[in-house]
């Protein structure tokens, strides 16, 4: 049965409360997870906020194991040549041990000539040092791993955080810290303060959120994606 204009608008605001209430928040400027990573997900058209409620259940086990933070993406490259490195990044880490949260800075870049606005975004990786069923690994060679990735993109930092430590930043190249934390922060600050400290180039930024990918939809997909070691 067809419904009628009443039913629609009623089916309209339900869904605009469940995804307040969910954390889902649509990005109507862009299909981006389908453009950038190829693949559909269910409800692809939806990114989620990385806040309090999925920081506690995503690191309740593994924030004191210790994570890294890498970007793949420059701010002078194209968009087309940072979501090519993002996919041969997120392959490289699909194929391996450590399993890993995508994450994406959300931004409005702004045209200091026309005065137009665009969500854009950056993408990078929380890569945990447990493997997908939460097993404990080895911290040194997912640190190695942090600096190899930060040195093949050519990045300026990489953030680690050791077991029982505080996190800091890394120069890859040097190996030398460039910035020391005081005490525990949370991922939800954390991320934000990576997307920040990721440079940009010719153009005004402001800073939004940190999205994650959807959460699954049914046993197939959490499934397919725990194969290739993503965390959701």
């Amino acid at each position: 049965m067809e419904m009628n204009e009443y039913q629609k608008q009623v089916c309209e605001e339900y869904l605009k409360v469940f995804n307040r209430l969910s954390g889902i928040s649509p990005l109507p400027s862009k299909i981006y997870i389908t453009e950038i990573l190829g693949k559909e997900y269910h409800f692809h058209q939806h990114v989620r906020r990385l806040n309090e409620i999925t920081t506690d259940r995503l690191l309740t086990k593994r924030y004191d194991r210790g994570f890294v933070m890498v970007s793949p993406c420059r701010g002078e490259l194209t968009e087309e040549e940072n979501n090519a490195n993002f996919k041969q990044m997120e392959t490289n880490l699909t194929t391996g041990v450590y399993s890993f949260l995508p994450i994406y800075g959300g931004y409005i870049e702004t045209n200091t000539e026309t005065g137009e606005t665009n969500r854009v975004f950056e993408k990078g990786f929380v890569i945990f040092c447990s493997d997908k069923n939460g097993k404990d690994l080895d911290i040194d060679k997912l640190k190695n791993i942090a600096i190899g990735y930060g040195v093949k993109f050519k990045q300026q930092d990489v953030l680690i955080k050791e077991p029982n430590k505080p996190p800091y930043y890394i120069n890859p190249k040097t190996q030398q810290v460039t910035l020391q934390f005081k005490g525990n922060i949370i991922l939800d600050d954390l991320t934000q303060e990576f997307f920040t400290r990721l440079r940009k180039y010719g153009k005004q930024f402001t800073f939004e959120c940190v999205y994650i990918n959807p959460h699954p939809q049914n046993w197939m997909e959490r499934q397919s994606r725990k194969s290739r070691n993503e965390i959701y």
